[in-house]
């Protein structure tokens, strides 16, 4: 007998090299690195947000120059937006006026945004579609152009995946006290998520709510330590906010903003392109519109005799809009979700020189990421039914755009509101196409790359744990 075999404890430990330059690996940090200097290239010499500071840019940077005054108290017109995006340009704005400072910023959030999706994506899946979510979020153009405006949107675009990962990261806790500081956590980033757009609101409830429900990732205890500690960590901000947001509006409450009713109205008025408030003995006037109805064709403006700040008046035009015409009503709620995932093009880059890159990732957005992703929850529910697809990760990431679907269902709706949660649709397009057979060139070899479902997902009840399974009929091994 030969007894000089090497054993598999013999044999030699991976290098460095092997276990870490795996061409995903290599892929990934190159990616990354490309993406950064695109995002340096287009935000500090090709696309300066100070040639594109109007509509709504020009309202953030007036607000914030007054703002800056000493002494300044807002009034009911300083309060139709959520504060954090005009209070940040005014902390910039009073140490470098010409908001150079702010570009810098705006530039440094940019680059992080792919880490907070791969971390989004590594919360709830894997190493390995964090690697992928990692490249696609580097080259996706909208993730990039947004840092070149003076919009709230490329903070949210950060803002939205980090909140869902410190959420998870809280139930997923071991220990009570780690998960009451998590969550806290996670309530302050989600604060800081409303304070630039309430949508976030919404957004974090249908994510945190599914979570608690259908989510075997955790116990029942944990996740709704979790939730409550969210919402613990928001309220005394929130709070504050919305007292602001009162007092500036004579006493009526109004959470954090208080323009919520005039899109509403804006909304559910008829087919038209824009409204204006207009009261002529108060010298009155404040226009706004939808690039989306601009698209559309929509050219008609009415007028309205009150103002934009009138909550209740706008909100009981609204509904006798409404209850004249129901089947309308419904009809445009529905364009309003179709327009921001479907029918209409960004604003504002669709209106300026990189117009190409826009119209274009809009339909790359259409074709390899909203199709697929929608191909993979509907694969899920034909393989395993509807309820383990209640429980699934994928229906889990998706519920983060519930809420999105709702608030501009109810106001107005445009591919803008959309994008800050296109990480959504990364990570369920990836999950799609890794059920492909991978490219050679890029897949880790067994050495450098855990098994795929190791790092974050744990047995499910009920579910057989064992690591042996009959290989499915398209994966049988040919031949020879």
């Amino acid at each position: 007998m030969n007894t000089s075999a090497t054993s598999p404890s013999a044999e030699p430990a991976p290098t460095f090299a092997s276990r870490f330059l795996t061409p995903l690996n290599v892929a990934t940090l190159v990616t990354f690195l490309i993406g950064v200097l695109w995002r340096c290239l287009h935000i500090l010499k090709f696309h300066d947000p100070h040639s594109h500071a109007d509509s709504d840019m020009r309202m953030y940077l007036n607000l914030a120059k007054k703002f800056a005054t000493p002494g300044f108290v807002p009034g009911i017109d300083d309060v139709t937006h959520p504060p954090a995006t005009a209070m940040l340009f005014s902390w910039f704005y009073q140490r470098d006026e010409t908001y150079t400072q702010l570009i810098h910023f705006q530039t440094v959030i940019t680059c992080l945004v792919p880490l907070a999706v791969a971390a989004f994506a590594l919360a709830i899946f894997d190493k390995r579609t964090a690697k992928w979510a990692l490249i696609v979020s580097s080259l996706y153009f909208p993730f990039i152009d947004y840092g070149g405006y003076f919009l709230s949107e490329i903070y949210m675009i950060l803002l939205n995946p980090l909140t869902a990962v410190l959420f998870v990261a809280s139930a997923k806790q071991k220990t009570v006290g780690r998960a009451v500081a998590v969550g806290l956590v996670a309530g302050v980033v989600f604060w800081l998520s409303m304070s630039f757009k309430m949508v976030a609101l919404p957004a974090m409830l249908g994510f945190g709510g599914l979570y608690w429900l259908f989510s075997p990732d955790a116990s029942r205890k944990f996740k709704t330590i979790a939730v409550l500690t969210l919402f613990l960590g928001a309220a005394p901000g929130t709070a504050a906010l919305s007292v602001r947001c009162t007092k500036a509006n004579a006493g009526h409450f109004c959470l954090v903003s208080n323009k919520s009713p005039a899109d509403f109205l804006l909304g559910h008025y008829g087919r038209i392109q824009a409204l204006t408030w207009k009261v002529p003995s108060a010298n009155y006037l404040v226009s706004f519109g939808s690039p989306s109805a601009y698209q559309r064709g929509y050219r008609e403006t009415p007028t309205v005799p009150f103002k934009l700040t009138d909550g209740p008046q706008n909100t009981a035009t609204a509904w006798q809009w409404i209850g004249a015409h129901p089947l309308d009503a419904v009809v445009l709620s529905c364009e309003h979700v179709y327009d921001t995932f479907v029918g209409s093009l960004p604003w504002p880059s669709i209106a300026d020189a990189v117009w190409p890159a826009s119209e274009g990732f809009h339909f790359l957005f259409l074709i390899f990421l909203l199709v697929p992703s929608l191909a993979q929850c509907l694969d899920i529910i034909r393989k395993e039914g509807f309820r383990k697809f209640l429980e699934s990760r994928e229906l889990l990431v998706l519920s983060l755009v519930f809420g999105l679907v709702a608030a501009v269902a109810a106001a107005t709706g445009e591919a803008r509101y959309r994008i800050p949660y296109d990480s959504v649709f990364i990570l369920l397009a990836i999950r799609y196409y890794s059920g492909f057979k991978p490219i050679a060139f890029l897949a880790d070899g067994p050495a450098a790359e855990e098994p795929e479902e190791a790092s974050s997902e744990e047995p499910i009840e009920g579910e057989a744990e064992s690591a042996e399974e009959e290989p499915a009929p398209d994966e049988a091994a040919e031949p020879a």
